[in-house]
């Protein structure tokens, strides 16, 4: 009998971008801060002064993340806003 084992290495990359402008722009989609999460190149959830709620962009996201997850970005999200206008 011959067992054979297979040793996998998993690599995963998770990246977030901020956009932050100094003062709001009245244009459509083009807020005073925004955010996007990328796991392994995609979008796993975004963030935008405007609606003000992380939204994720994946099924397991809505499915795994505890529901204060999205409601400790809104926090920092805040902060960073106020921060910024200082």
């Amino acid at each position: 009998m011959i067992t054979l084992l297979l040793k996998h290495k998993f690599k995963h990359s998770l990246y977030y971008i901020y956009t932050a402008l100094s003062k709001p722009v009245n244009q459509p989609g083009i807020y005073q801060f925004s955010a996007m999460g990328l796991l392994d190149d995609r979008q796993i959830d975004s963030y935008n002064s405007e609606e003000q709620r992380k939204i994720p962009k994946q099924q397991w996201m809505k499915e795994k993340m505890q529901e204060d997850y999205w409601e400790k970005f809104r926090e920092y999200a805040d902060e960073e806003l106020r921060n910024g206008s200082e």
